[in-house]
């Protein structure tokens, strides 16, 4: 699912509520690296790719619990746009695939 133009306006506005929740929950360090990357980037890819990567730190850190969903919806919204479109027309076509756990070293799974 390429993203296009509305798409990315809209996930920029998303970007941009979450680097204000973030501002209003104290983390203030996290919301600029966002915004810088913001500001930096070349293309969207890579501007969304940057704020994939310091919004999933955010995440694994378990800090401001109040904003994990707020994140995680903008960081599934970000994964989409960056999905190669055959990908996303094989989740089409076969919608549970994506859910599968992913199998550990060893091959247990978690």
């Amino acid at each position: 699912m390429a993203a296009r133009g509305s798409d990315m306006r809209n996930l920029y506005t998303e970007i941009e509520l979450v680097v204000d929740a973030l501002r209003a929950a104290g983390q203030g360090e996290v919301a600029t690296r966002v915004v810088d990357l913001v500001e930096a980037g070349a293309t969207g890819g890579e501007i969304l790719m940057g704020v994939r990567h310091v919004l999933s730190k955010f995440l694994h850190a378990g800090e401001a619990p109040e904003l994990q969903a707020q994140v995680r919806e903008v960081l599934e919204r970000i994964n989409q746009a960056l999905e190669p479109p055959s990908m996303a027309q094989g989740r089409a076509l076969m919608p549970g695939l994506h859910a599968r756990p992913r199998s550990r070293p060893g091959g247990a799974c978690p």
